[in-house]
């Protein structure tokens, strides 16, 4: 019974072999000829009885010289780009016929081993069954090269590779713009670019006009918008609060140092509080007893209102404190100081503090604050921080010194203000800022919080599921109350802006691109480098939203919005 399936097994194997023949011969003769070793094994087989079943999972054991056995995986894929070192010598037995002589992609991207194996994926083991060898080997017995087929399909990949590289920008409108007939210089015709004077970023709170509101009970302002952000300070019931922008539910409000959100629920309106007002102004006598509107709040306060705001972190932690730059207080009041010698104004309350700017000997300072353990906060120019008060000249004899009069000097900057951990100690100032360069960094903070977000084609939410690069500067020009249209072809023509150099470009201008004639991408500036300017925006979807640049772009012209 043993002997007759092992005779039906051979006959089987027979057969096989016998059509596998006729599949390799219409395949070419190198494959007849690697098949002649097989049929030779499958006839030995039947002549003996006494030989066992060899197991199928053991092709290896074909005695063709040049094969290589299968559980050894060609070292090569793992080394970088081996290809333009390497050139095997011909009389190794190994044509190199998978390879371009000429590779495509010198800098030997992903796929592209230049060991034969161009299609072949990284570490994986060369296949066995091919008959080619490794993928473009010569084939055994035969000494000819199947390098009609092999180079066609290690180019193809690299033409894609090269294509795919290039889509750096939205690929939806790239490709448009490649089929347009038209030229960039047609989109001049009767454009008016005008150069403007250099937007500085001021980090100066503006002042704005607005009337108290009260505390309908105990609040507690919140980071953000939402009932479980961190708490950044309180003011009691009837404490008194500026509401500096209505958001509906909330209202970002501010009390004595204290900015953030609040309930809008748990605020007076106005009609409320000018009652309360009323009350507590005939507290403290008729109207004709008070010399000033700012007098009588002092009077309110003290007679009626127990306090403002109380901090429960410090203002420079605060992330909702430059919600907007507006604020319901006045500057400070220039309280002149003078460095006694040339000093460090530094970030922290300490000699091993990082400095953040230097004083002159006889360079002038205003004092800000002050601070514990003789320390005060002071203003310079661009440069704020904390110094010993105790090497400063200050009070009448620095008085005296500012009305004399003179060229007096004013702090170095050692760092970028923006950079300075202190900066916001205080929101006040000397000087009243510039409501137009609040809206820029502002517009900046909100394009930072995107970075890292998808690219996603036709989307407008940057802040979450992602969004394409005109719905990118459409949503946050929206933040700030600024409708644009909805693709950057249109944007390009908003008629609230102004047209002006790329190279003049300030944080929050737009950047558009164009290519034959259309104009197909949008950029927001974050920085001009010089002339170069560098960019947030929506680049495309192996990208998302991150900074790049606008050096050696289709650049056309940037669009001015922001007054």
């Amino acid at each position: 019974m043993i002997r007759f399936r092992y005779i039906y097994r051979v006959k089987f194997k027979k057969l096989l072999a016998g059509g596998l023949a006729c599949v390799l011969l219409a395949m070419g003769p190198g494959a007849a000829a690697a098949l002649a070793g097989e049929t030779v094994s499958a006839e030995a087989e039947g002549g003996s009885g006494e030989q066992t079943d060899p197991a199928p999972s053991q092709p290896a054991q074909d005695p063709a010289p040049s094969q290589p056995a299968p559980s050894q995986p060609d070292p090569a894929p793992s080394q970088p780009d081996p290809a333009p070192a390497q050139d095997p010598s011909p009389s190794q037995g190994e044509t190199p016929s998978g390879q371009d002589p000429a590779p495509a992609d010198p800098a030997g991207e992903e796929g592209q081993t230049g060991t034969g194996e161009g299609t072949q994926p990284e570490g994986t083991p060369a296949d066995p069954a091919d008959p080619a060898g490794q993928g473009g080997e010569t084939a055994p017995g035969t000494g000819e090269e199947p390098a009609a087929e092999t180079p066609a399909e290690q180019e193809e990949p690299a033409k894609t590779e090269e294509k795919k590289n290039e889509r750096v920008e939205d690929e939806h409108e790239l490709e448009q713009a490649d089929l347009a007939t038209g030229r960039n210089e047609d989109l001049f015709a009767g454009m008016t670019i005008t150069s403007l004077p250099v937007v500085t970023v001021d980090y100066r709170f503006y002042h704005v006009d607005c009337d108290y509101s009260m505390a309908r009970f105990r609040i507690y302002v919140r980071e953000d918008q939402d009932d479980s952000a961190r708490v950044v300070g309180t003011i009691p019931v009837g404490g008194l609060m500026y509401v500096l922008e209505d958001l509906g539910d909330w209202s970002y409000v501010e009390s004595g140092d204290v900015r953030g959100f609040a309930r809008t629920s748990s605020i007076y309106n106005s009609e409320q509080t000018s009652k309360k007002l009323e009350e507590a102004e005939k507290q403290v006598g008729s109207a004709e007893q008070v010399l000033s509107p700012l007098a009588l709040l002092v009077q309110i306060r003290e007679a009626y209102v127990p306090e403002f705001g109380s901090l429960c972190i410090p203002p420079e932690e605060n992330n909702a404190l430059t919600f907007t730059k507006a604020t319901g207080r006045s500057v400070a009041e220039k309280e002149y100081a003078f460095a006694r010698e040339e000093l460090q104004i530094r970030e922290g309350m300490g000699s091993d503090k990082e400095a953040v700017g230097k004083l002159a000997g006889g360079g002038v300072c205003y004092i800000l604050t002050r601070e514990e353990d003789g320390y005060v906060f002071v203003e310079s120019g661009d440069v704020r921080g904390f110094v010993k008060e105790e090497a400063l000249i200050t009070g009448s004899e620095a008085v005296k010194k500012a009305v004399e009069g003179g060229d007096f000097q004013k702090a170095e900057k050692l760092m970028d203000p923006l950079d300075n951990k202190a900066l916001f100690h205080t929101i006040l100032s000397v000087k009243n800022g510039d409501k137009s360069s609040g809206k820029r960094q502002t517009l900046i903070e909100l394009a930072r919080q995107c970075l890292g977000h998808a690219y996603i084609w036709g989307g407008i939410d940057p802040f979450g599921y992602g969004a394409d690069c005109s719905g990118f500067v459409q949503t946050l020009y929206k933040c700030l109350g600024i409708q644009l249209p909805r693709v950057a072809q249109d944007q390009a023509y908003y008629s609230g802006g102004i047209k002006i150099p790329v190279s003049d470009a300030a944080p929050g201008d737009l950047i558009f691109f164009a290519r034959n004639g259309y104009i197909y991408h949008v950029a927001m500036c974050y920085d001009n480098n010089n002339g170069a300017p560098t960019t947030i925006e929506a680049l495309g979807r192996n990208y998302g939203i991150c900074y790049y640049h606008s050096a050696g772009r289709d650049t056309i012209w940037a669009l001015r919005i922001l007054e």
